[in-house]
């Protein structure tokens, strides 16, 4: 691989990790106070990497360390400061995410702490927005409030199994500047759900969500497409997306891997798992003395 090149993808990594922390960070500052309360949901952000907290909902996506930069296992008093941040703040299954940049040295560092990988990780996409039509495409209404928001957060709570407390907060992100949350319709019953997040650094795609009897239709590839367009409309020039990597190819846990590659997104960098090794003592490190 030549020198450009190399710039190149660590620039687009570089582009990810921003896009993706101002996302995320962006998606639990909009749960309602009473929300945040009820789900222990707290934020904490370092030089060189974000932290999630919703400790009442045990879901890796809302417990962990991410957007980890290449060079935050160099300071050790950084590493330190996240981990119990997590330890004080997260439900108990939260995971550190390493991306390939400075995974070596993120990994040796983790592991003098008892953190060690684990087998499953976050693909990370890219795509420039195009015009992408779907054959056939349903009807996808913009979730700005009202009735479509409630459909939004009703979709999004019965596909992922949520407790009831995440509706208000799902309701409340539909309405919420920079957000742009989608349904889409099948004889006129809410089956599937996205989201768009327009930030400072490119466009964030996620949430998606289809209920089980609606799976196998196109839904999310056409929720997919329709995000490009808009994105694309607003002048975004990159947008990225984040699925599970899939065991096999065609496995369940690969369905958005599949769509998100069909809609013409590209795979930047694969972000590992790491979690405390149980087997590990507490007292083992002063990461974790309180």
């Amino acid at each position: 691989m030549n020198i450009m090149l190399r710039e190149i993808q660590a620039n687009t990594s570089g582009r990810i990790r921003a896009i993706e922390a101002e996302a995320w960070m962006d998606m639990l500052d909009a749960a309602p106070l009473s929300v945040r309360k009820q789900l222990g949901i707290e934020t904490f952000r370092s030089d060189n990497a974000c932290f999630l907290a919703c400790r009442e909902l045990p879901a890796v996506p809302f417990n962990r360390g991410f957007a980890v930069g290449p060079q935050w296992s160099a300071n050790d008093k950084e590493m330190a400061e996240g981990l119990r941040w997590l330890d004080r703040n997260a439900s108990k299954m939260w995971v550190i995410q390493v991306d390939e940049a400075g995974f070596d040295a993120s990994s040796a560092a983790l592991s003098r702490m008892g953190i060690t990988q684990k087998d499953s990780g976050w693909i990370k996409f890219f795509s420039r927005p195009v015009d992408h039509i779907v054959p056939n495409e349903p009807r996808i209404e913009i979730a700005d409030g009202g009735r479509k928001a409630t459909d939004f957060a009703n979709v999004i709570n019965a596909a992922y199994g949520f407790p009831t407390a995440t509706f208000e907060w799902f309701k409340a992100l539909a309405r919420r500047d920079r957000w742009t949350c989608y349904v889409a319709y099948a004889d006129d019953e809410p089956c599937s759900a996205g989201a768009a997040f327009f930030g400072s650094a490119g466009a964030w795609f996620g949430i998606d969500a289809t209920l089980a009897t609606a799976r196998g239709k196109g839904l999310q590839s056409a929720m997919i497409a329709r995000r490009l367009r808009d994105v694309g409309d607003k002048g975004a020039v990159i947008a990225m997306a984040e699925t599970g990597r899939p065991a096999a190819v065609d496995s369940p846990l690969g369905t958005s891997f599949r769509n998100y590659q069909r809609a013409g997104f590209e795979v930047q960098h694969y972000s590992a798992n790491f979690a405390r090794d149980p087997n590990a003592p507490r007292s083992a490190t002063p990461v974790f003395m309180m």
